[in-house]
């Protein structure tokens, strides 16, 4: 198994780390520089302008180094599953590419037969109309078969038809 390594920041963000170290460090050395100048320190030295915008630009620049930093660490553990995401998604587009082909071929082989299976239908619904039609002819010829019965039946008991 592979060495873990660890989460280094980026060089941009080391240099920029660097860069507010050393503005912060002589900004440090400017302020001693003036208290051995002056021999005391005054509180109106300690609250000038530019040592209240040089904090401020510090405090951004600290954080910004900590947005970026938090960003490279959520980049290197999503870039695995990016790149899986990746390969499945080529994947995925070159099985789509061969499904097209494939089912572009299909359609022609059976587009014929889909002709046919409406002729066959057809064919079928006419047959089951004239099945249907022939079973009420013969069902009317043995209604009618019974009723000739039945009336030389009911003639010969009354004595009508004993010559028939």
């Amino acid at each position: 198994m592979a060495p873990k390594i660890k989460n280094r920041p980026p060089p941009v963000v080391r240099l920029l780390a660097g860069g507010v170290l050393c503005i912060f460090l002589s900004l440090l050395c400017y302020y001693w520089h003036l208290f051995l100048k002056s021999g005391d320190l005054q509180i109106d030295s300690l609250l000038s302008t530019e040592l209240i915008a040089t904090i401020i630009i510090c405090g951004a620049f600290f954080m910004a180094i900590r947005t970026i930093m938090g960003f490279t660490r959520d980049v290197s553990e999503l870039r695995p599953k990016l790149v899986q995401l990746e390969n499945t998604l080529t994947r995925l587009r070159e099985a789509l590419a061969n499904n097209k082909e494939l089912v572009g071929n299909l359609s022609q082989e059976v587009e014929p037969r889909q002709d046919l299976e409406t002729k066959m239908r057809a064919h079928f619904e006419v047959m089951q109309d004239l099945q249907l039609e022939d079973e009420k002819q013969r069902l009317a010829a043995e209604e009618e078969a019974d009723t000739g019965r039945k009336r030389r039946v009911q003639r010969k008991k009354m004595g009508f038809g004993v010559n028939d």
